[in-house]
């Protein structure tokens, strides 16, 4: 096998070299202080967790931190910032970070001081792979660990300085574009938050404390089963094979298939003699997954069954989107209607009961248009965010060997 990338700047050839990770990076542990000295704690230096090390890049104030006396009494070393790339070891192999600030950590890590010779960006774009490598090596029964041995002797592939850099520089840029779209993802989910409890009467209180303009009118408190028509799903019989389809012409809902505002497929589909046997819902309908993973609320877009986990509302003069929208936002006051058994269970008289507050069917359909807007906003930047990460993942195959 050639040690040439699929994918290359021009002005670079020649195969890449093989080297020892120890080459690369002085590959450094870490160490815990006694916790019963408190003389070594809430001083001025970092101390980083495995579980501080998330989906962020860059790392500059841990949770906890231990004083000069707490670094010089036991094993956790100071590692240079901006050229530090913190490694997980155990239990959670391969979560990575940068340090923008000199730090410690405990014993969960190995993390990889760069040498000068070698880019700090390349090394960490080049971690995906050393994380494949770390896990195959990694040992341990009650959780996993990789030794500093077998992984400073891990075989890496790398070019050229310069050749590194151009890759390094490029898979940053990529990483920057992620992290700021995943910004807006999470400034977006958190407004629709926000929203629906500005947009929902608080609790004793039968008006929101936001309202589109020309509606002043308290709301009134109905039972579900006065907004339409509502039904329990079932299961046809999973032993007649007649029942169940390869084709996907009618779909049959359970809540694993519910993954957002709107339904519109299934993992199992029943035959035409299948849904004869089952409870079938027209479009719009809202559904309310009422067993085990309560809360998993959506809309179905195209007709549908349900299993027996999901209580359905086919509404009648009511707005489906405010409907699903107000559930959201009585979540936890629904869930509470389960009680505490191992299986948590809303049945079909207290589905019926649960009562929400309701607007004129006018105002209805202004929210329900409102948070349908915010969820296809939300949506659209899901798939752009998406778009960039099979981005990088395709040059991670194509621009390392």
């Amino acid at each position: 096998m050639t040690k040439v990338p699929e994918l290359r700047y021009d002005g670079f050839e020649g195969e890449w070299e093989s080297k020892k990770l120890k080459e690369t990076s002085q590959i450094t542990g870490g160490g815990t202080p006694s916790t019963s000295d408190t003389n070594f704690w809430n001083g001025n230096i970092n101390w980083f967790t495995p579980s501080e090390i998330n989906d962020k890049r860059y790392f500059s104030e841990s949770e906890r931190k231990i004083s000069e006396l707490g670094l010089m009494k036991s094993s956790a070393k100071l590692l240079d910032k901006n050229k530090t790339i913190l490694f997980t070891s155990r239990a959670t192999i391969g979560n990575i970070g940068l340090l923008t600030e000199d730090s410690t950590t405990n014993q969960g890590f190995q993390s990889l001081v760069i040498k000068d010779e070698y880019d700090l960006k390349f090394m960490y774009s080049l971690c995906e792979t050393i994380k494949n490598k770390a896990l195959s090596l990694s040992t341990g029964s009650t959780f996993r660990e990789i030794s500093k041995s077998d992984f400073q002797n891990l075989l890496i592939n790398t070019p050229q300085y310069k050749e590194q850099e151009k890759i390094g520089d490029l898979l940053s840029k990529i990483d920057q574009l992620i992290e700021s779209q995943q910004e807006l993802v999470d400034q977006t989910i958190a407004f629709k938050k926000s929203m629906l409890q500005k947009m929902f009467p608080k609790k004793d209180s039968l008006v929101p404390e936001f309202r589109f303009e020309g509606f002043d009118n308290d709301w009134k408190l109905k039972k579900l089963s006065e907004l339409g028509k509502t039904i329990t799903g079932n299961t046809p019989s999973t032993k007649n094979e007649l029942y169940w389809s390869e084709s996907e012409e009618y779909i049959w809902i359970t809540p694993s298939d519910i993954d957002g505002p709107l339904v519109v497929e299934s993992e199992r589909y029943l035959s035409e003699l299948g849904l004869q046997k089952s409870r079938f819902l027209p479009a719009n309908s809202v559904l309310i997954t009422s067993i085990a993973s309560i809360g998993k609320n959506a809309i179905n877009i195209k007709p549908v069954s349900i299993n027996q986990q999901i209580n359905a509302i086919i509404p009648e003069s009511h707005d489906s989107y405010f409907i699903l929208e107000s559930m959201n936002h009585s979540a936890s006051r629904f869930e509470s209607l389960a009680g505490r058994s191992a299986t948590q269970i809303i049945n079909k008289t207290t589905f019926d009961g649960f009562k929400i507050l309701i607007p004129s069917l006018e105002e209805q359909e202004k929210i329900g248009n409102f948070f349908k807007n915010l969820d296809e906003k939300i949506a659209s930047e899901e798939k752009l965010l998406e778009s960039y990460k099979d981005m990088k993942k395709s040059l991670l195959q194509k621009m390392f060997v």
